[in-house]
């Protein structure tokens, strides 16, 4: 399973006591400041992601609020700061999981996966868009900054996959107008990039140099 986040945007919202989202536990009623974000997953594997009904399987709870089954630990979201430390984490673990978009030509035309028959077909993929409940972190009072977003995708292992080392995805993201040196700044925190073919998008803006470190493009 491959994860990923689509279009962080900081906002600032207010949260009723009644709201779902309260209820569940996925953030406290009154004004909160969010990083808000779309989630993605797409099955790159050789067979189908399959749960099939919700009502059956040990892995899914049922949330009233939303009024329909949720696989619980699909997902898990955790903001770094400059350091690499975690300064703030995500309260989603519920998520209905269904085919929404087909990203691969040699998948099946239709999709077959719904709330109530749980899955991902092969070469489709699963989203969850940023206007949805959870689908943020809680930054208030953070102070402002330069940070990381990452996103793991079956985090407990509870999923039987082809491959594990593709799980987790990482994007840059500036909290105010800040000069703070950027993520993945020194070498002795310096991300670890996993898997066969690993890449990760980030900035030089702010960034420092430290005692030895080679000239970067003549400067």
């Amino acid at each position: 399973i491959l994860g990923s986040a689509v279009n962080p945007h900081v906002v600032t919202e207010t949260f009723a006591s009644g709201s779902c989202a309260v209820a569940e536990g996925l953030i406290p009623a009154g004004t909160r400041k969010i990083i808000r974000f779309d989630t993605q997953t797409v099955n790159q594997g050789n067979a189908d992601l399959f749960f099939g009904n919700p009502a059956s399987n040990p892995l899914f709870v049922y949330a009233p609020c939303h009024a329909h089954y949720h696989f619980q630990n699909y997902m898990s979201y955790r903001l770094r700061d400059a350091n690499g430390q975690i300064a703030a984490t995500g309260l989603k673990v519920g998520f209905c999981v269904l085919d929404v978009f087909r990203w691969s030509g040699s998948s099946p035309p239709n999709a077959l996966y719904t709330c109530v028959n749980q899955g991902i077909q092969q070469g489709w993929g699963d989203l969850y868009d940023s206007t949805l409940d959870g689908q943020w972190i809680d930054i208030t009072g953070l102070p402002d900054g330069n940070y990381t977003m990452e996103m793991e995708a079956n985090p407990l292992g509870i999923i039987l996959e082809s491959d594990y080392g593709n799980n987790i995805t990482t994007i840059p993201i500036t909290i105010g107008n800040s000069s703070a040196p950027p993520a993945n700044n020194n070498f002795a925190s310096a991300q670890t990039l996993l898997g066969t073919s690993p890449s990760v998008t980030g900035t030089t803006t702010n960034a420092t140099k430290e005692t030895n470190e080679p000239n970067h493009a003549g400067n």
